[in-house]
């Protein structure tokens, strides 16, 4: 074998070595990024690749074998099937808090809300965890009557109201710190179940996804994971 060949196939390899593929939750990958980042300073990793779509569309994609080496979902139901059927353990790595945004008002509140009218966007709550949140909060205000308008995921939920498409939505937490908006109403947690968003290795040969998800548990991660604006698991919570 030539040396330049040689040399080639050992790039080759050590290129493979450090790639992995993380299926992302959409609300989660502007937080994702960032933690990324800080594992490839640490670590010295390289070629992480970020896939996000609706939790449910990313689960339907593992089923039918997508090459995704980390899952994290925002829902918990999908993580503990694919533990079952792996075999692994799943992790909780954060957890969603639902705001009310309303973007042409400047101090939003619970009365805002009530006295809201128009079309209001959310998640589609069969494939994400965030709609069924915003169904559940619907449903705990007695507001079952608004003009719904549903995006894929809250992503596209949340670009509805940013371009003015529609006045006001049921979005995350994150996006409001995100995008330094004020004009939000932080919905109390007992008017939805918890978000969850758990997390698992579909790949338990990848040993640099497994390491990635003990990263995403450690202090360092967790501190990124809160300021970002999502609860944290406590201890009990980590491991299915």
């Amino acid at each position: 074998m030539s040396k330049s060949i040689a040399f080639s196939l050992m790039l080759f390899l050590a290129i493979n070595v450090n790639a992995f593929t993380i299926a992302c939750a959409a609300n989660f990958k502007p937080t994702l990024v960032a933690l990324t980042k800080k594992f490839e300073t640490i670590y010295g990793i390289e070629n992480i690749k970020i896939v996000t779509g609706s939790s449910g569309m990313l689960y339907t994609q593992i089923k039918h074998g997508a090459p995704f080496d980390l899952f994290l979902s925002a829902d918990e139901d999908r993580p503990l099937q694919l533990a079952t059927d792996l075999g692994a353990n799943s992790f909780i790595y954060a957890i969603g808090q639902l705001v009310f945004w309303q973007e042409d008002q400047n101090d939003v509140t619970q009365k805002s809300f009530e006295n809201y009218k128009g079309r209001l966007a959310i998640a589609n709550p069969k494939i994400a965890p965030y709609g069924i949140a915003a169904l559940q909060m619907l449903d705990s205000m007695k507001a079952q009557k608004l003009n719904l308008v549903r995006g894929n995921n809250v992503n596209q939920s949340y670009q509805f109201v940013y371009s003015g498409n529609v006045n006001a939505g049921l979005l995350s937490l994150s996006q409001m710190i995100l995008g330094k908006h004020k004009n939000y109403w932080l919905i109390p947690n007992t008017l939805y179940s918890p978000i969850r968003q758990r997390g698992i290795v579909v790949n338990q040969n990848e040993v640099q996804a497994i390491k990635f998800s003990e990263f995403l548990q450690s202090d360092i991660a967790r501190t990124i994971i809160g300021r970002s604006g999502y609860g944290l698991p406590t201890i009990g919570q980590k491991s299915s």
